[in-house]
């Protein structure tokens, strides 16, 4: 039988934070291009609407207008990339330290060190994970103990 995912959910203070951000950011990013493209055709009509201006608005002029409009949206694309990139950054270490931390921690109860306890900072996500392992790693050692006496 294979299996069928029925919940997507499975961390819905963490799954919704998450969605939350990563929608926002590219819609803010998203709201800068037609703002800089509506400058530009603003920036047309007002020129072309008078005939010198419109004689000073050669074909070569146009090409060259049309050069710099490029440049500006690569530029604002790379911009935009280098923060979304560090903002990833930043986000997915408070996802993937507490995950770390717990993989450390695990190995060493492999290895038979009950004293393992992990500990997440405030702003980490997972909190419940360390509660658990925390727990779990107690109840072993409360065992072990209640064994050997």
């Amino acid at each position: 039988m294979q299996y069928k995912r029925t919940n997507f959910l499975v961390n819905k203070k963490f799954q919704l934070k998450f969605a939350f951000f990563v929608s926002t950011w590219i819609f803010a990013l998203s709201m800068i291009y037609p703002i800089v493209i509506y400058n530009i055709f603003e920036f047309f009509l007002k020129n072309i609407g008078s005939a010198t201006a419109a004689a000073q608005l050669s074909p070569e002029k146009i090409k060259s207008l049309e050069g710099q409009v490029i440049f500006v949206l690569g530029v604002l694309q790379l911009i935009f990339l280098g923060v979304t990139f560090i903002l990833t950054i930043f986000l997915s270490h408070r996802i993937a330290g507490p995950l770390f931390k717990l993989k450390r921690a695990i190995d060493d109860v492999a290895k038979g060190n009950l004293d393992q306890r992990i500990y997440f900072r405030k702003t980490d996500h997972f909190v419940e994970l360390q509660d658990s392992f925390n727990d779990m790693v107690q109840n072993l050692s409360t065992r072990q103990r209640d064994r050997d006496h």
